[in-house]
Order: C-alpha cells, then sequence, then structure tokens
C-alpha cells in the first residue's frame, strides 16, 4: 500500500521582527536538566482511549507509545513496531485485509512488564468495549480481529481494505496509544480508573507528579528502549491566560511555549536568549460548529444565514493577523484534498435577513428577532483565556446583531469545554448553538468521519455538530473502501460540497504552528500532524 501522508510545503522560518520594541530580559539561565513548558490548557485525562484534546495528545507522546507514530514531515514511522506494514514488506495482504506487525523486543513498561502484542490486542478491545466512552471508534470499528501469533507479532484483519489503515490505527495519541493490558484487564470498563490521572506507559518519560490546576512533571524514564531521553525532566505549567504566558515569557520564567495564537505571538515581541519557528501548513482548523440537533441552528437557513452575516476575511486580516491559510472546509486548503471550487459565503447581511424571515424570526421592537414568542438568542461556547477567542466572539456578537441576532458569550475551562458527555462536556453534551475551537488532526488523512459521519455523535465519537446526513456517510464509506486518490478526492470533493451547503461547520483559520523556545534547546522539529512532542526524548538543552 502506497503511503498515505499528505506531501505539504511547509515553511519553518525563524521571525526576528516584531510590532513590541525588543524587552530586556535575562538571555539564558543555569539549566538544571528541567524543561519549563507553558501549557495553555490542562489534560482532562491522561487515559488515550477517552482524550479529546490536543494536549491531552502532547502528553501521550511523553507517555505512550503507539505501533507508528508521525514525524515533522508528516510521514507515517515506525514507534513500537519495527517497520511500517506495506504491500512492499509483506506488511499488508495483497487484498489489503489483513496487516502484521512486529514489536521491537526491547519495549517494556515503566513498571518493567515487558510489552507484548497481547497489550495491542487489549487496546483495541478497551476502544472497542459498550461499556466504556471512547470517544473515536473509526477505523477500529473495521476490524474484524486482532491476533497475537507470539509475543511480539500482531495481525490485524479488517472486514474490507480501509484506505488510512497504517495511519489511524494505533498511532500513538488519542485513540492510538498502546495500553498495559496486565494493568487494567480487570476492570469492567475505563472510564473513571485511577489510570486516567496515575497512568503507566512504555514511552520516553514517567508522570512524576500532577498538581491539578497547576503544573505536571515528567520525568525521564531511563529504561526507554529506545535510550535514555537528554532532558532529564520536563515541566509543564498550565496557563489558560495568555497575557499571563506572555508575561512568564518575557521574564524568562518558561523555556518553551507551543502553539501559540498568532494575536498573543505579535503581543510578545523579541525576547533575547529566544526564537521562535512558525510551520505555516498544518492540520490545525480554527472553526466555527453549529448546533444541529436542537434549538434555532438545527434549521439550515439560520446556519445560512449566520455565515452570510459575517465576515471571514475581517477575522482573518484583524484577528489572526493573517497568519496561517484561508479555507472554509475540513481539508487543507494546501493540500491536494481541497475542494478549490468552494469559497467562503460572501458578507450579505441583507441574504441573512431574507433566510431569517424565511425561516419565521421576525424582527421585534428592540431589533432582535422573535418567532413564537422566542427571541433569537444564541449561546457562543469557547475556552477560557483565549484572547484571540473572545475577539472572535465580540466581532460576531457585533455582527449578528445586524441581522438581528441576540448571541451570548460563554467561555469555559478546557478541561470542561472538551470533557465527555457523562463528565457534563460541553460540546459532547451539546449545551451551545454555535462553539469556536480547534481540531488537530493525529494524521494527514482526509477522512472526516468522526467529525461529521452520522453515525459519530457523543458518545460515538467527534461529531460535536450532530449533525446527521446519511449521504455525507455513504460517501464516506465508498472513500474510506478505496485505494484510488482519484476517486477518494472526487469523493471528498462532494463531501465538502455538501457540508458548506449546510453548514453544520465552518473554518476560519488553518492556524500555523507558532512555538517560542529558548536558543538553548536543540532538537525541536514541529510537526503538521500529531504532537510537538512527539521526538521529545531527542532534544537537549
Amino acid at each position: 500500500m502506497r503511503n498515505k501522508c499528505i506531501p505539504l510545503a511547509i515553511a519553518v522560518i525563524a521571525f526576528h521582527g516584531a510590532l513590541c520594541a525588543p524587552i530586556s530580559a535575562q538571555t539564558s539561565r543555569v539549566h538544571d536538566g528541567r524543561l519549563r513548558v507553558g501549557k495553555s490548557q490542562e489534560p482532562g485525562t491522561l487515559n488515550p482511549i477517552l482524550a479529546t484534546m490536543q494536549t491531552e495528545s502532547d502528553a501521550f507522546a511523553l507517555l505512550f507509545d503507539g505501533l507508528v507514530r508521525f514525524d515533522d514531515r508528516g510521514r507515517i514511522i515506525p514507534d513500537l513496531a519495527t517497520q511500517v506494514p506495506t504491500k512492499q514488506n509483506g506488511g499488508i495482504s495483497p487484498d489489503g485485509k489483513v496487516i502484521t506487525y512486529h514489536i521491537d523486543p526491547r519495549a517494556k513498561w515503566q513498571d518493567g512488564a515487558a510489552l507484548t502484542s497481547e497489550d495491542v490486542k487489549f487496546t483495541y478491545e478497551a476502544i472497542m468495549n459498550p461499556r466504556t466512552a471512547s470517544p473515536a471508534r473509526t477505523g477500529y470499528d473495521r476490524v474484524t480481529r486482532v491476533e497475537t501469533p507470539d509475543a511480539h507479532t500482531v495481525r490485524i484483519t479488517l472486514k474490507s481494505a480501509f484506505a488510512p489503515a497504517t495511519a489511524d490505527l494505533f498511532a500513538n495519541g488519542l485513540q492510538g496509544s498502546i495500553l498495559p493490558a496486565h494493568l487494567l484487564r480487570s476492570y469492567a470498563d475505563l472510564n473513571r480508573v485511577e489510570f486516567a490521572t496515575h497512568p503507566i506507559g512504555s514511552g520516553p518519560y514517567r508522570l512524576a507528579a500532577w498538581d491539578h490546576g497547576s503544573t505536571l512533571v515528567f520525568q525521564a524514564n531511563h529504561d526507554y528502549f529506545r535510550g535514555s531521553p537528554k532532558i532529564e525532566r520536563i515541566a509543564w505549567e498550565i496557563i489558560p491566560d495568555d497575557q499571563t504566558m506572555l508575561n512568564k515569557l518575557r521574564a524568562r520564567e518558561l523555556d518553551l511555549a507551543v502553539n501559540l495564537y498568532p494575536y498573543a505571538y505579535q503581543l510578545l515581541g523579541s525576547i533575547p536568549g529566544m526564537k521562535a519557528t512558525i510551520m505555516s501548513a498544518t492540520y490545525h482548523w480554527e472553526h466555527l460548529i453549529f448546533n444541529c440537533r436542537k434549538g434555532p441552528t438545527s434549521d439550515r437557513r439560520v446556519r445560512r444565514a449566520l455565515v452570510y452575516a459575517m465576515d471571514p476575511k475581517i477575522i482573518y486580516e484583524k484577528i489572526y493577523r493573517a497568519y496561517g491559510t484561508r479555507g472554509p472546509t475540513d481539508q487543507n486548503p494546501l493540500s491536494p484534498w481541497f475542494n478549490r471550487n468552494l469559497s467562503y459565503y460572501p458578507h450579505n447581511v441583507a441574504k441573512a435577513q431574507t433566510l431569517l424571515d424565511e425561516a419565521g424570526w421576525r424582527r421585534g421592537a428592540d431589533g432582535i428577532r422573535v418567532k413564537d414568542g422566542q427571541r433569537l438568542t444564541l449561546t457562543f461556547v469557547s475556552t477560557a483565556g483565549n484572547r484571540t477567542r473572545e475577539m472572535v466572539g465580540v466581532l460576531l456578537q457585533n455582527e449578528w446583531r445586524e441581522a438581528g441576532i441576540d448571541l451570548q458569550l460563554k467561555f469555559f475551562p478546557a478541561s470542561t469545554f472538551f470533557a465527555r458527555a457523562f463528565n457534563g462536556g460541553i460540546l459532547d453534551t451539546g449545551n451551545f448553538d454555535t462553539a469556536l475551537f480547534a481540531w488537530v488532526n493525529d494524521n494527514p488523512d482526509p477522512d472526516d468521519t468522526d467529525t461529521l459521519g452520522p453515525g459519530r455523535t457523543p458518545p460515538k465519537g467527534n461529531n460535536d455538530t450532530f449533525y446527521q446526513n446519511l449521504e455525507v456517510g455513504r460517501l464516506q464509506e465508498r472513500a474510506l473502501g478505496s485505494y484510488d486518490d482519484g476517486l477518494r478526492k472526487r469523493l471528498y470533493d462532494r463531501i465538502q460540497e455538501t457540508i458548506m451547503a449546510d453548514v453544520p461547520e465552518y473554518t476560519l483559520n488553518w492556524m500555523p504552528e507558532i512555538d517560542i523556545a529558548a536558543k538553548e534547546l536543540h532538537g525541536l522539529r514541529p510537526a503538521p500532524v500529531g504532537s510537538v512532542f512527539w521526538n521529545a526524548a531527542q532534544w537537549s538543552i
């Protein structure tokens, strides 16, 4: 099977200009073997099969291994597996239905137990356990069985050919990191086990401490099968407020901050002893979603009115500062999968008003529309402390009021916003009308079943729009079952056309990866997919 990674033109540049004057600060510090990292979001769980957040995927890059992972060019590379299976090396059967992995015999758990093929089989069973609220079974539900011919061989049989199989299945990160069977097999489900806060992994770092709401400390695993990490400790400081993050960077109280938003980055200015890298082509997309299950936004005419009433170009230029890439769908506009016949809805308030009239929402005395005695009041939700998202919310509040819509803004801690439904998560419970956040792909395949598939609404997946279009589901199934890139391209073009017509979601920006690091930190190689920490075991400071 050909490698399904999408070649992207990735620009990594050192940024020397600044909007602010250089800030006086110490240019270096005496390092004690500890890397201090600023993180805007705290993990909600450290159980990989329950996770949904990018910050959790970052933690899994330190704590766990998958069978495979992705490098800084978006290429799939071995992790626990000794090689990535292909038809050429005999790892994939001629019909594409059987995939065989060989596990590195040196791999072991951080408690000293051997990591074997039984752990891979158990991980599959845990993901598919109907009692466990795993949010992403996409791909795994195509597996008919996982066999373990010996301790270091895993054979996976699929119901039918599955184009992104080696990228989707058991890639380190969300729903891909391998779990220890010897520690977890006795539980009926994994929803609330202590492992979520006290994990035992196989990765280059072990969790040494977690002061909830404040810090996580990762200690080097000197028995790691690829070799001992070069940095002894990595300490994450949880800093949800943008301004606090900037202040700590200026004071050189941090060695690294990742995934900065363009607005915060431009406010930062240059700092002696620190440097920035900007990756302009990523698989991180910042988007609005609309609740298609209930409330006013369940009406397509209202959703279309909302996008006509907004100006995404203003958002991109004034708030995102023209960093990143514009493209309205869930396919990266710099990739071959993007439908280039599509563009943003034009800013047309008159058209928005006509659609709202058609939907039965009439202007009230105060200018806000009313239907059956109900005011057109919508709730906008996003993550707290993110100044960029706050500004987008305020801009939409003003733009949509012109069309007669009252928008109420609410911001939540990321751990609440992204929590699973059984823990009261805002997205998964559908307690919103429109939400702003980013998805970060763990692999570059165009499959969007998990986020837009009709059978993937929570708790079965991450389709938090609650959009259920059976035709989209059929197109997704056809695309997943083919290795013909030409056919897949045509199918994903049709999916994008349908999504743009129905607007369950609307992408505002394909976000750049902006990282600020001490010049003493060596080996940092940001990746377009997965985690910036993918090679942290090779970092040095």
